[in-house]
């Protein structure tokens, strides 16, 4: 901070001071000093009060708060980051990246309505950033807003053509609508762009699933498979790619690891039914049974179908619905 300290009057020291304070606390959080970082910050907003009083600069005062909200956010304090944006907002209300800040920590609080309210906000003060509109876009999907998704999604394409993530979404969206050929689409071209992309991968393949080709999606699962056998949906979706191909055995296989990853009713919930179609009554009327221990986590639906199959299994008449 040698040019700020040659100022001659301590408050306009304190004003240069700020863009300093806020590279040397980057600095500092890039190398892991996030309490160096901190105290940065803060002797920053020290200075501030001291000269300029509780009001005074206020657009340098939300500087600092904006970088001590994310140094908050990197301490897992999401908590103090909103209300450190809070207040930055209050006095410097026309800045689109406050706004995208905040709706972040909203999502992971918990609050997806406010997260949207907040990317609209930082949409309108623009100029268009295609992350806010992919990150809406998502924000939708948990709110169970599938069109409106669908309409950010290709608003963050037209912004960015080669946004990779954008791609996977859509595509999986477009399949969960039926829209078999534009999935395909959206594969394809985002395979153009990041080749082996598991997500990728397994959109085509459940497009080429759901047109019969169990084959061709079996070998797309694999390939993905080996680039990321942590992923548990993959294992999920080959397991179903080869119960339809009449290889239970190698789904329940497949759903032993996908439960070993997450355990979930649903994939449970198709291992029994693995079990079933090879005749392991026991096992299955085992699983449905666990499951229904579980039944705060399955959504209604799921319960019915667990009861159904514990029925059938029952009286050796289980089948896959």
């Amino acid at each position: 901070m040698a040019i700020a300290d040659l100022l001659p009057e301590a408050g306009e020291r304190a004003a240069a001071s700020v863009f300093h304070r806020q590279a040397l606390a980057l600095l500092d959080a890039r190398t892991g000093d996030l309490a160096g970082a901190l105290r940065t910050i803060e002797d920053g907003l020290a200075d501030l009060q001291r000269h300029f009083g509780p009001e005074g600069r206020p657009l340098d005062r939300a500087r600092l708060l904006h970088n001590r909200s994310r140094i908050h956010l990197e301490t897992a304090r999401p908590d103090l980051a909103i209300a450190d944006l809070n207040r930055v907002i209050e006095l410097d209300p026309h800045h689109a990246d406050h706004y995208f800040d905040r709706a972040r920590i909203h999502r992971e609080l918990g609050d997806p309505r406010a997260a949207v309210a907040d990317y609209g906000t930082a949409i309108e003060l623009g100029p268009p950033f295609p992350e806010e509109f992919y990150n809406r876009a998502d924000t939708w999907s948990v709110l169970g807003e599938p069109s409106r998704a669908l309409a950010d999604l290709d608003r963050t394409l037209v912004l960015d053509p080669d946004h990779v993530e954008a791609l996977i979404s859509r595509s999986a969206l477009r399949f969960s609508l039926g829209d078999l050929p534009g999935a395909e689409e959206d594969a394809r071209r985002g395979l153009a762009l990041s080749p082996g992309e598991p997500r990728l991968l397994c959109s085509l393949a459940l497009v080429l699933g759901e047109r019969g080709d169990l084959e061709r999606a079996d070998g797309l699962l694999t390939a993905a498979l080996a680039r990321a056998a942590d992923m548990a949906e993959l294992w999920a979706n080959r397991a179903a790619v080869r119960f339809d191909r009449g290889d239970a055995e190698a789904a329940v296989r497949d759903l032993d690891e996908a439960i070993r990853l997450d355990d979930t009713p649903l994939f449970r919930f198709n291992r029994a039914l693995g079990h079933l179609a090879l005749q392991r009554h026991d096992a299955a009327e085992h699983e449905l049974r666990n499951l229904l221990t579980r039944e705060d986590e399955m959504d209604p639906d799921l319960g019915a179908a667990v009861r159904a199959q514990l029925t059938r299994c029952q009286t050796g008449t289980g089948v896959r619905p």
